[in-house]
Parts: C-alpha cells; structure tokens; sequence
C-alpha cells in the first residue's frame, strides 16, 4: 500500500466507517435487543468494517 493511498485511508474511510459501525451498534440497542446483541453481532460488525474498507479504497482510488 502506498503513502499516499493510506494517508488517505487514514483520512476518509476508517473514520467514516468506524462511524457507521458505531451507529449500527446504537441502533441494536436502541431497539431494545440489549448488551448481549453487540457480543452476539460482533461478527457482523467485523464483516461490515472490513466491507466498507475495501469499497471506500476502491472509490478513492477512482478520484
């Protein structure tokens, strides 16, 4: 990976998608499924991190 490109990772898609990881995990409990559900959708979350990751380089490399 170059300089360049994990400047700009560092900048734009782990931020936003540490974000929305974060709102996913408001929104569990929000609904009410309860403490447990964050342990139980740990997978989910990781999968979901991983996802917006790869398609946020993928659109920055297109800029």
């Amino acid at each position: 990976m170059s300089k360049v490109l994990g400047r700009r990772w560092l900048r734009f898609v782990l931020p936003l998608s540490i974000m929305v990881i974060i709102g996913l995990m408001l929104c569990d409990v929000l609904i009410g499924i309860g403490h447990g559900a964050i342990a139980l959708n740990f997978k989910r979350y990781a999968v979901m991190f991983v996802f917006l990751n790869v398609l946020g380089l993928i659109f920055k490399d297109r800029e």
